[in-house]
């Protein structure tokens, strides 16, 4: 519902203001960041006021309710005029028109425009219901919402169950390049935002750290650096009840969040530096179930295929397909298991995509139908960048035939030493041994020249079922500098160099620029210049025509902050092709290539899910693509930070992701990939890969690791079933995969800063050991309930309370692992490919006296499986000593043995007898060990069926 503010909220805002005589407790953005401040550099902008140890925003910053247009069913607008001519950066928005949407009983929506003019906005099409003439009834949230014509700075309320939630604090910056907002929220528990490299899952409020979200190729490092992606949504626990929220803020510029405490609880600051502010809030009765309608409204996980849930074996560095072959015999003659082998770019001729290296990697179309033979699935890496081999490179010359590559936003900005054949595109440096082209993969003829490409490489190279693409910030080496790292010692120096303008370097360029490792000190370190533009014929957007100055010489950029409207850009061409700055899209490049490869692998692949394993990932990337973290270093820490972006990834609706197991970078060691593979056995994607100057790190180079890995990957492959329901759970509902203990009991405070081991859906709990000082010990915290040890199957924990239990765990034995008391988990024996285990009979893991679960099965490819309607689905439930399976799609043709034919039963005690639909179970098919009831039976899977104890005099009270 929407409300009016009450006059207790009136009151206190007025005496708020009346109180804060100048500065408010809000730090002022200054460009070098808040070390820099002094007296002098405060007094440069008039928003700010120096309080005698620190710059702060005045309360003379923001706006008030100009008037309101009244309540339009599920809309309401509202226009904002500013308050004062404090400002930061120029170029001040006069009058905002604010937007309020309520979809429906948990969504609503906060948009802020340009009430005079339109501004980019993002080309993400969110699956929301469209405003309806009607209000959604009995909303669990409440909005409040000034007045017409308030003396007070214009705030916005909202309520969650009849509680106060969050506020947006009145301190509202809106200019031409510069956004900022805070939130004031009532929660000490925030998750989320990202991609960074985060020592924990909870934010730290006293730190109080600003992080950026720009996309960046940058190896998670230790500093509070962006990485690959751009996420900027978190959620927050409210209270011990578990209510919770979530905020999605709708950007693809370049962004920054600071999450601290503010009078006791806990507040966001968002800025962003171009669109405008769109802000979207989900409600629920736990995390889960706000997560459940984010991913909803960005676009639910694609189901991956079967075989991609296997364990995957990469390196940079392999020499040749005979070394690949070496390195697969070895390990399959030590018994790993393996679904998937890769090839880095070694495979390529001079490291450009579409060509094959013709001495080392000639047959590479052999290996491909070796390793299929074998049940093992090749993939391979593509870059976005193409090489400028023309005449002699048919990619790029077909590519320029086509028009297909970002180009300068207008021809006074191509550099003079264009080379020939350039046209106006942007020219970079990546890894083939010439100047590179970038697609832009916003033009529909852009897809189809890359579907082109896919399918002509695909034919030579024996058709590969696996797309691995990297590089998709876009990266760009040297830009900006004298020269690349890997620039040719025999040619001149040269690199991209960005113009200096308003675009290139705005006058708020963000934490991004302050990280240490930004050489230039530039929005464009290490990626192509902003003043660079895409053709947008692919994806909706609404309003493309941006407010900024015109990005051209520096005589230019002083005509005023409207001069940009009578450049370039400002004459759109029709709605149909849409030309967005780089600067305003940079987030969505990975993003766009994605959904380009998927439409290619559409077509590649005839009708199969392949596997896409994307670097660079937006919100709603989930949908088309799984995701890696990129390049870490072996080192120990970076295993516990794997598990928290895992978490938060989870959270961001791509819940097929992983960490290069043992650590990509440097050496790894013994213990470390021991343990490093223990942990990822457990990763949704489970690959293990390397750089080309690290040692060899497969499973089998140390015996040691490869028992480990066969214990650990052989659970994995038994609990296979499991996890793959899980996956279709995401991909039909939006549900989670891995979780974090906060998330599946959030009415237990005490767990809310656990990021130490996780949850596959409810039922399986792994306890890693990510310490170097503690090898072989490793604490774990039950939730209460039955925990029964899935390495022995004995029950291992039971309270109802949490309880802490340290465990002796020596580097020979497998990591604790658990099922949870209540779950019913679909099994199958394992075997060295899931399309050996795919043709095994079904077990079924029972634990405790009551318990229930389910089984989703399909042809474990086929793209189509979930909305053709061709999958099977049963249910589980156990109770009072009685399991009955209830079908509901009986589809058996997907499996190759329709048979239940285990039932280990955990935690019941032992029957005097079973039966199976009536008929009694032979007693030599009966085997009660160590609190575990193991019945064998043959229950095809078509049918329902009922599997009854009969209770033994022991069990009688």
């Amino acid at each position: 519902m929407t409300l009016f503010w009450p006059r207790w909220l009136t009151a206190l805002l007025v005496g708020i203001a009346a109180a804060a005589a100048g500065p408010t407790p809000l730090e002022c953005p200054l460009p070098d960041g808040p070390g820099s401040a002094s007296p002098a550099v405060c007094a440069r902008y008039t928003a700010c006021v120096w309080t005698g140890t620190s710059c702060r925003l005045t309360d003379r910053v923001g706006y008030r309710v100009q008037k309101t247009a009244g309540n339009r069913g599920s809309t309401r607008h509202l226009r904002l005029t500013k308050l004062t001519d404090a400002t930061l950066f120029g170029g001040d928005v006069q009058e905002l028109a604010l937007t309020v949407t309520r979809y429906d009983r948990q969504r609503m929506r906060l948009t802020f425009r340009d009430s005079a003019r339109p501004r980019y906005e993002v080309p993400l099409a969110l699956d929301l219901p469209s405003p309806g003439v009607r209000a959604p009834r009995r909303t669990e949230y409440g909005i409040h919402l000034p007045g017409r014509r308030s003396p007070e700075p214009f705030s916005v309320g909202v309520s969650h169950a009849g509680r106060h939630a969050l506020r947006v604090l009145p301190q509202l910056t809106y200019s031409d390049q510069f956004i900022e907002v805070t939130l004031q929220l009532a929660a000490q528990d925030v998750y989320g935002m990202g991609e960074n490299n985060h020592d924990s899952f909870r934010h730290d409020l006293d730190a109080a750290i600003t992080w950026p979200i720009f996309a960046r190729d940058h190896p998670p490092e230790s500093a509070r650096e962006n990485l690959y992606g751009a996420h900027p949504f978190f959620a927050a626990i409210e209270d011990d009840s578990g209510r919770s929220f979530g905020v999605l803020f709708l950007s693809s510029n370049a962004m920054e969040y600071k999450v601290f405490r503010l009078n006791g609880t806990a507040a966001v600051t968002f800025r962003t530096v171009g669109g405008i502010l769109d802000m979207c809030l989900f409600f629920g009765r736990s995390p889960l179930e706000v997560l459940r309608q984010y991913h909803l409204t960005i676009g639910r996980p694609a189901l991956p295929s079967y075989w991609a849930l296997g364990f995957q074996l990469s390196r940079f560095g392999y020499r040749g397909t005979d070394d690949i072959r070496r390195i697969h015999a070895r390990n399959r003659a030590a018994g790993i298991p393996q679904d998937v082998q890769y090839s880095d770019i070694d495979y390529m001729d001079t490291r450009r995509d579409f060509t094959v290296q013709p001495k080392q990697f000639g047959d590479l179309a052999k290996l491909v139908g070796e390793l299929r033979g074998e049940g093992v699935h090749l993939a391979l890496i593509y870059d976005p960048a193409l090489a400028i081999d023309f005449g002699s490179y048919p990619p790029v010359d077909r590519g320029v035939a086509a028009d297909v590559f970002v180009r300068w936003c207008n021809s006074s900005l191509v550099p003079p030493d264009q080379c020939v054949g350039c046209r106006d595109y942007v020219v970079g440096y990546v890894w083939p041994q010439n100047k590179t082209l970038f697609p832009d993969f916003f033009q529909s003829a852009t897809v189809s020249w890359w579907t082109d490409e896919m399918r002509r490489f695909s034919e030579m190279a024996g058709g590969p079922d696996g797309f691995w693409i990297d590089m998709n910030e876009p990266s760009n080496f040297g830009t900006n500098m004298d020269k690349p790292f890997n620039w040719p010692n025999n040619l001149p120096p040269w690199s991209l160099k960005c113009p200096q303008n308003n675009i290139d370097s705005p006058p708020y360029p963000t934490m991004y620029v302050r990280d240490p490792d930004n050489e230039s000190k530039r929005l464009s370190d290490k990626t192509i210049c902003m003043s660079t533009k895409h053709i947008n014929d692919v994806f909706p957007a609404p309003f493309t025509r941006p407010a900024y100055r015109h990005p051209g010489s520096s005589e230019r950029r002083h005509r005023g902050h409207r001069a940009w409207r009578k450049h370039s850009l400002a004459n759109q061409p029709p709605q149909d092709r849409q030309e967005l700055l780089h600067y305003d899209t940079h987030n969505l490049y990975g993003w766009s290539e994605t959904h380009a490869t998927r439409r290619a692998m559409d077509v590649v692949l005839g009708g199969r899910r392949g596997l896409l394993v994307g670097r660079s990932t937006f919100p709603g990337a989930g949908r088309w693509a799984s995701h890696w973290f990129g390049d870490n270093t072996a080192r120990w820490n970076d295993m516990h930070r794997s598990v928290v972006r895992m978490f938060e990834f989870g959270m961001f609706g791509i819940p097929h992701v992983g960490a290069d197991i043992c650590g990509f970078n440097g050496n790894t060691t013994e213990n470390l990939c021991l343990r490093w593979m223990q942990l990822g056995a457990f990763y949704p994607f489970c690959r293990n890969h390397n750089t080309d100057d690290g040692i060899e790190q497969d499973p089998a180079a140390w015996p040691s690791v490869a028992a480990a890995s066969r214990d650990a990957l052989g659970l994995r492959y038994r609990l296979l079933p499991y996890l793959y329901t899980l996956m279709y759970h995401a991909a039909a509902f939006g549900a989670t995969v891995v979780r974090p203990l906060a998330f599946e009991f959030p009415t237990h405070p005490e767990l809310r800063g656990v990021d130490t081991q996780f949850l596959w859906g409810s039922g399986v709990m792994v306890a890693p050991i990510l310490s170097e000082q503690s090898q072989t010990r490793v604490q774990v915290t039950f939730p209460p309930g039955d925990w029964f040890d899935l390495r022995n199957g004995s029950l291992a924990h039971s309270s109802n309370v949490t309880t802490a239990v340290t465990y002796y765990v020596p580097l020979s034995q497998m990591i604790p692992v658990f099922a949870r008391g209540g779950a019913a988990l679909p099994m199958q024996p394992n075997a060295s490919t899931t399309a050996e285990s795919r043709r095994g009979a079904f077990w079924l893991g029972v634990f405790g006296r009551r318990a229930r679960g389910e089984l989703y099965w399909d042809d474990g490819e086929s793209s189509d499986s979930l909305d053709s309607g061709h999958f099977y689905h049963c249910f589980f439930h156990f109770s009072g000593g009685v399991l009955k399976t209830l079908v509901d799609s009986a589809q058996t043709q997907w499996m190759e043995t329709p048979l239940l034919q285990r039932i280990m039963f955990h935690g019941v005690p032992k029957p005097a007898s079973v039966t199976a639909d009536g008929t009694t179970v032979p007693a030599a098919q009966i085997r009660y060990e160590s609190g575990v009831l193991t019945v064998t039976v043959q229950l095809h899977m078509g049918k329902d069926h009922v599997v009854q104890l009969y209770p033994g005099k022991e069990s009688v009270p």
